[in-house]
């Protein structure tokens, strides 16, 4: 492996030992790796300190298919391979009944016994991750069985295999952040620059495979994800350029695919966002931002890629509530207002915003709020599920956020 031993050292620690800047220059040692080449630094350090270093012996499983899907997998050394059954089989049973069917070779790879495992789908090997599709699938889906899914395939280590294992509740969190590592934005860039009625039926296709990373599609039946994919144009955009204004009509959406924004609001906030900002930022970029606030209004937000935005004006038939201002160069795909209602994206998302509202309007301190409050509100929100058992926050820890139950009970332990 070309990973250094200090990195691996580092990476053997407990996560909660490893400091920031430790993961910091082993980010900056792994550049190499397909997975940190592609994702920011920040992004990259968090993923490094929220993972933890496992060991996969030649031969074993590291999933079955039908498991629960609970974890995003980076491999940093060794090959994998992924196998699939056509429909979904006890893969424990198979094994048990078939105990050869995992021949192990000294000096090669695993054979794996035809038919026993499923079909082999691909071999995975350093630089490789997987997991985000399921796990971006199933994070808005509270009906789940699972909290995240259930894997629709077996993986198996066919030499020794070192990962990252990064949890589910961590990848949801930085997923925005790794939309990068796992879309190649280039290949789609073409698709998108063509003129809609220029696009082939294979065009659409891998737009669609495109889609399954990107957790805005991936929140959209198949129907209205391929009628929004084959009417949206590239829009690519420098830093401080504004995607829309406050208080302008609402004619069309963006979602974002590489880059971020921020979303800003004149209307009803008077204090600047600036003033709360992490005291860990560079003055010229507080400097930067101050004076975006100055412009467009407090910063309400930061959205980034895999988010759509623009969708609450639209959707409403009203004028902008609120600036959208790159943060940075950004390439979105953008949608007129005629084809977001032709698409059924209007209706839908008009039913989720309106779902919301009303959910917020059930919490007595915030009830008597009027629309365009509440909408703000929302913008600054995300949805997070967390698993029975688990604790959402201790005694002690800094308060970082306030929490809506949407659904579910949590129970409040006071400290001895």
């Amino acid at each position: 492996s070309a990973i250094s031993e200090a990195a691996w050292a580092a990476l053997a620690l407990n996560p909660k030992k490893r400091s920031e800047q430790t993961m910091a220059e082993v980010h900056a040692s792994l550049l190499s790796h397909r997975f940190f080449g592609r994702v920011d630094q920040a992004t990259g350090v968090q993923v490094l300190r929220s993972s933890t270093l496992a060991k996969i012996p030649k031969g074993e499983t590291l999933y079955v298919q039908g498991e629960g899907a609970r974890a995003f997998y980076i491999i940093m050394h060794g090959i994998m391979g992924q196998y699939r059954h056509k429909e979904v089989t006890d893969i424990h049973n198979v094994l048990v009944q078939n105990p050869n069917a995992i021949a192990l070779h000294p000096n090669g790879l695993v054979e794996i016994e035809e038919g026993v495992m499923g079909s082999f789908v691909r071999g995975l090997s350093v630089g490789d991750c997987f997991g985000e599709k399921k796990l971006n699938s199933m994070v808005s889906q509270s009906e789940a069985l699972e909290p995240h899914g259930k894997w629709e395939d077996t993986v198996v280590a066919l030499t020794d295999v070192f990962l990252l294992v990064l949890p589910a509740e961590d990848f949801i969190t930085l997923r925005h952040g790794l939309m990068n590592a796992f879309t190649d934005i280039q290949d789609m860039i073409p698709i998108v620059s063509k003129p809609p009625n220029k696009r082939t039926r294979n065009d659409i296709d891998s737009l669609l495979e495109f889609s399954k990373s990107c957790p805005f599609f991936n929140q959209l039946p198949y129907t209205i994800s391929k009628q929004v994919l084959s009417k949206m144009t590239l829009s690519n955009h420098v830093s401080e350029d504004p995607l829309f204004i406050e208080g302008a009509v609402a004619d069309s959406v963006f979602v974002i695919l590489r880059g971020s924004v921020t979303a800003h609001v004149k209307k009803g906030f008077k204090q600047p966002r600036t003033a709360t900002l992490d005291e860990s930022l560079e003055e010229n970029e507080r400097v930067r931002l101050s004076r975006l606030e100055d412009s467009y209004g407090p910063i309400l937000n930061f959205l980034y890629a895999g988010q759509i935005v623009g969708h609450v004006g639209a959707s409403s038939g009203k004028a902008r509530n609120a600036s959208v201002v790159c943060h940075e160069a950004t390439t979105a795909l953008w949608l007129t207002l005629k084809d977001y209602e032709s698409s059924g994206l209007k209706d839908m998302h008009s039913t989720m915003i309106n779902e919301q509202l009303g959910f917020l309007r059930s919490f007595p301190v915030i009830c008597d709020w009027n629309r365009v409050k509440l909408l703000s509100l929302a913008y600054c929100m995300a949805t997070r599920t967390k698993e029975r058992g688990c604790t959402i926050s201790k005694a002690g820890d800094p308060a970082e956020f306030i929490y809506f139950i949407k659904e579910g009970e949590c129970r409040v332990i006071a400290p001895p």
